[in-house]
């Protein structure tokens, strides 16, 4: 059996569906631009232009609710890289804070994906890394 590379793992048609599922979960609240350029800012390269990601985040901003077929493709990758997808998409989404409505979407996509006792562990850490966000504010203030 041979190691797949990274590319095999992580090709992007699975880029493009997680950029999708980013748009729809920033747009929850209105997508900035801020949370655009951070999310494609992270998925941008040689092989996957900015306009490109771009267009796939306008896609997912549209959707009304989270296209299974999306989805799919997203959990076709591996554990690692769903969680760092997710970490991605909330950081995008803190850009300009995080709203309720970003919440919901962000429990959704994660309990679609990871399942509802991982998503519970997720949004958890989620929720702890905004603590510590908030802490390290008030220490260097």
């Amino acid at each position: 059996m041979s190691e797949q590379t990274f590319e095999e793992l992580f090709n992007n048609d699975m880029r493009l569906a997680w950029l999708e599922i980013g748009g729809y979960v920033a747009a929850a609240d209105g997508l900035s631009n801020e949370e655009a350029e951070s999310l494609a800012g992270s998925a941008a390269g040689p092989d996957l232009p900015v306009e490109t990601c771009m267009a796939s985040i306008q896609k997912g901003s549209n959707h009304a609710s989270l296209p299974e077929d999306t989805v799919d493709v997203a959990k076709g990758s591996d554990i690692y890289i769903q969680l760092q997808c997710l970490s991605e998409i909330f950081s995008a989404t803190g850009t300009d804070g995080v709203s309720d409505p970003e919440w919901a979407r962000m429990s959704e996509v994660a309990t679609s994906i990871l399942g509802a006792e991982k998503s519970a562990a997720f949004i958890k850490v989620c929720e702890l890394e905004l603590q510590l966000d908030e802490a390290r504010a008030v220490l260097l203030r």
